[in-house]
């Protein structure tokens, strides 16, 4: 009371150290907050592009099972890994190639002319099924913890297999 009736101003200690908590606090939870939604962002780009690098590589499915003339895979039949085979014609020459696909760990792999790389990361599972010329691949991603995608390309070979 004496600080005030001689018109001195200022602050105790108390409220300093009550003041400087609040702010802790607050700086605190901004900080926590800011740190989940740049992971969050993190994750759900790292998703997309898990789920892009995937979309690729079913591209790459895509053409080489257009170029197949033969597939171990029998007509009618499904199964967790496929290889194919073709010949190129150029200038009349043959150049054989052959290409597999397959999951390895949580990776879609594929093998073509006997060089393996990943093609897809954060695989699931791969159902690879034949009903005459038309090949399907179903590729199931995990996107986040407990949920997964399926992602499914159809190609046509470009000759009638045995």
């Amino acid at each position: 009371m004496r600080n005030i009736a001689c018109g001195e101003k200022g602050s105790t200690l108390t409220e300093m150290i009550v003041a400087v908590g609040v702010i802790v606090m607050l700086m605190s939870t901004l900080g926590m907050t800011m740190f989940q939604a740049v992971d969050t962002q993190g994750k759900i780009i790292d998703d997309g592009l898990a789920i892009n690098e995937l979309r690729k590589g079913l591209s790459w499915f895509s053409t080489d099972m257009k170029m197949t003339q033969t597939t171990d895979l029998a007509d009618g039949a499904a199964a967790a890994a496929i290889a194919s085979s073709w010949t190129d014609q150029f200038q009349g020459a043959g150049t054989p190639h052959t290409a597999s696909y397959s999951v390895v760990g949580d990776s879609l792999v594929r093998t073509y002319d006997g060089v393996s790389h990943t093609v897809g990361r954060g695989v699931s599972s791969a159902v690879f099924s034949r009903s005459g010329k038309t090949i399907v691949a179903q590729i199931e991603v995990q996107v986040s913890p407990g949920v997964t995608r399926t992602l499914s390309v159809k190609a046509v070979t470009r000759s009638t297999l045995s």
